[in-house]
């Protein structure tokens, strides 16, 4: 690469190393050896030449993981508290051991990691499944994942032209065939009871669903760990109604409400959104009062806890009265197909909006 240093550039050289970087692992001294300057050129050069296409190649280098791994190994899991405030990898670390060897038996590796969770290095598949679904050891609740690692790698698509916009849907889609993640794509995922349950279709977005969850069975449902919360940039949480129906008051609905939110801000870093309750087409001249006052307080609720609020209410209505063609008739509560499609853009719409 000495002719491309001194500024006479050999194509055919260049391309060779190109394709050596892809079956090779990217030390951090080959980019001190060919300085910042150099790659530039290079890019410049394969910009200047090729536009996006079927045809483009992503040159990926190998993974750069946020976790440990251990190479030709899948069989790796992350161990996290349930509890944010609390460690597992300051914990102590033989006793945790022991845990596993009688829950599953002896793990081929555990190693403690600096974010507080722990790598656990298992000897084979069975070993692997029995521990995913481990829920405590000893008196602690944790979850566990995959190590990023294992499931994606972080890379450089080369040959993209230097005006191009990401967001072009062409080119997105030529992106998503070569399961490229747009690194900007926003994740969240919506928490509630039965009302949203067939919302899906949202990219980046899930839908976590208890069909016939109170605010307070939902606390502790995220409390003993039944909630993923896991790597999100936005929860967004619709739930009350059936409060609603109940004999609790306003303010005991919302003291609920604010239970939810000093748990959701314990065990996730992610902005939450709240949604407003819906109309109740099968009791709204009893309860739509109490729903607006409920919807009221709630607003002042997240605007005091610095959250995001937003007012659903009215789009489920229809000359002030709830809206029969965007609900079930078979229980006048749940959303029907309209409903659940409105829904879903209305939520998609909270998204966009969003910064992350």
């Amino acid at each position: 690469m000495d002719k491309t240093i001194s500024g006479q550039f050999d194509e055919e050289e260049f391309y060779k190393s190109l394709n050596e970087t892809d079956t090779t692992d990217m030390e951090s001294s080959d980019y001190e050896k060919h300085g910042w300057s150099t790659q530039r050129k290079r890019r410049k050069r394969m910009a200047s030449t090729s536009p996006l296409n079927d045809n483009t190649l992503l040159n990926t280098p190998s993974p750069l993981p946020i976790h440990p791994s251990v190479k030709g190994n899948d069989y790796l899991l992350v161990l996290q508290s349930v509890d944010p405030n609390t460690k597992l990898s300051t914990q102590n670390q033989i006793k945790i051991q022991k845990i596993l060897l009688e829950t599953v038996g002896t793990p081929k590796r555990i190693k403690p990691l600096n974010s507080g969770k722990i790598l656990v290095e298992c000897i084979d598949k069975s070993q692997w499944k029995q521990l995913k679904r481990v829920k405590l050891i000893g008196e602690l609740q944790i979850r566990t994942s995959v190590p990023k690692s294992v499931t994606s790698s972080i890379g450089v698509i080369y040959n993209v032209p230097l005006d191009i916009n990401v967001e072009d849907e062409d080119i997105v889609s030529v992106l998503k065939a070569q399961k490229v993640r747009n690194f900007f794509e926003k994740r969240a995922t919506i928490v509630s009871a039965s009302i949203p349950k067939y919302v899906s279709g949202i990219d980046g977005c899930t839908t976590q669903a208890f069909p016939g969850a109170t605010i307070g069975r939902l606390t502790e449902l995220i409390s003993s760990g039944k909630v993923d919360l896991i790597s999100l940039d936005f929860v967004i949480v619709h739930v009350g109604t059936n409060n609603i129906s109940s004999s609790q008051s306003v303010d005991t609905i919302i003291s609920y409400f604010g239970d939810l939110i000093h748990k959701l801000k314990k065990m996730t870093f992610a902005k939450l959104i709240f949604t407003s309750i819906l109309p109740r087409p099968v009791d709204h001249m009893k309860t739509g009062a109490k729903v607006n006052k409920v919807n009221t307080e709630l607003k002042r609720l997240c605007k005091r806890n610095n959250l995001l609020y937003c007012n659903l209410y009215r789009s489920f209505l229809l000359d002030n009265i709830p809206d029969s063609s965007l609900f079930a008739p078979r229980d006048g509560l749940h959303l029907n197909f309209a409903g659940t499609e409105l829904f879903r853009k209305k939520i998609i719409n909270i998204i966009k909006h969003q910064s992350i």
